[in-house]
């Protein structure tokens, strides 16, 4: 039901990059689960990569080069995937990055899922000065939650029956009650909207 591209972006401790060989591995495989997701073969199609393509308020993170080439490589397969998950940012935050994709705008949800236990504080992660500048709904990207804390995510796949739309169910999960939330987002997979 769901294929994960798994993408080594080196072990650079502020911003990853794809070298040659990772790049031609994204293309591979994008052109080879193109066919299998429009049939629906399988209903997802997750990219994880551990540096962050895109980043509100942790630019030291983000990494526009890689973004560049992992964009590069689906314009090129002319298929991107339905979510794209990363780390290396000791956070939470979730963004939906909007692709105008055969006359149709796809929502893709994008998410750094860091918090899984080292502690860092606030000022280590979060640069509140590009925060307050940084304009969290741009044409491309939009904010939509960022924690601090210790958590994890659920990732719940569901096939569509009849009339009933297969899904991609995201959830941020977390032992402090005032941060998990029961679902942060649900993105319906055919027709690439956020419910």
């Amino acid at each position: 039901m769901v294929s994960i591209i798994g993408l080594y972006s080196n072990c650079d401790e502020t911003y990853g990059y794809l070298d040659d060989q990772q790049k031609l591995f994204l293309l591979s495989e994008l052109k080879r689960l193109k066919p299998l997701r429009q049939n629906k073969t399988i209903n997802a199609v997750i990219l994880a990569v551990h540096h962050c393509p895109m980043s509100f308020s942790v630019s030291k993170h983000a990494s526009a080069t890689m973004r560049a080439d992992i964009d590069a490589a689906c314009n090129q397969a002319a298929f991107w995937p339905d979510a794209v998950f990363s780390g290396h940012a000791h956070i939470y935050q979730r963004m939906t990055r909007l692709v105008p994709i055969g006359g149709v705008t796809w929502q893709i949800p994008h998410l750094i899922a860091g918090s899984g236990g080292y502690a860092n504080k606030v000022n280590q992660e979060v640069n509140k000065k590009d925060m307050a500048t940084q304009n969290v709904s741009d044409p491309e990207f939009r904010l939509h939650n960022f924690m601090m804390g210790y958590g994890y995510l659920l990732i719940t796949v569901s096939r569509g029956t009849g009339s009933t739309p297969s899904t991609l169910r995201i959830e941020f999960r977390s032992p402090d009650v005032n941060q998990g939330l029961p679902a942060d987002t649900v993105l319906n997979l055919d027709t690439h909207q956020l419910i």
